[in-house]
């Protein structure tokens, strides 16, 4: 069990750099926005999608994880090997 917690802190987050992604360009389009006046649209937008794949990315991972558990539940203790 100790194996299947490393593998997952040593994986790779999607919906992190997803979620990164798009607050700083949400940040970053408001900091432009105060300094300068002026709007740019093309930030909002890539911080739309980068969110909205983040959303993704965390759906097929709880979906993933939840087949994980059910497919556990089905085999029977007494094939388990400790």
């Amino acid at each position: 069990m100790e194996d299947v917690d490393e593998k997952e802190l040593r994986e790779f987050s999607w919906v992190g750099l997803f979620m990164v992604t798009g607050i700083c360009f949400f940040g970053f389009s408001l900091l432009i926005k105060l300094l300068d006046g002026s709007h740019v649209p093309i930030f909002i937008k890539i911080g739309l999608v980068s969110l909205g794949l983040a959303a993704i990315c965390f759906l097929n991972k709880w979906v993933s994880l939840k087949e994980v558990k059910k497919n556990q539940r089905k085999i029977s203790p007494l094939y388990n090997k400790d």
